[in-house]
């Protein structure tokens, strides 16, 4: 079993299907979703920022790597507009 399916399973369904009783369970599901990738996200942001200009190749490595989905997550985001 993949990471994803482990927490989507923990979380619940997020999917809206329009019928109140449910989808207010299914907002709750949506709200911690966001939590969880605000903390995570969080977290990727302190690697890039730490280690992206490193001297040390592992180190600037994984800080570039951070760095670069960041900038893809923005990205994705002015593209939407």
């Amino acid at each position: 079993m993949k990471i994803i399916d482990v927490v989507m399973k923990l979380i619940g369904p997020i999917a809206p299907v329009g019928d109140s009783n449910i989808d207010d369970q299914r907002f709750q599901n949506l709200e911690e979703l966001c939590r969880l990738v605000d903390r995570l996200t969080g977290e990727i942001y302190a690697i890039a920022t730490a280690n992206k200009t490193a001297p040390e190749y592992s180190r600037n490595r994984s800080g570039k790597r951070a760095q670069a989905f960041l900038r893809m997550l923005a990205e994705a985001f002015e593209e939407e507009e």
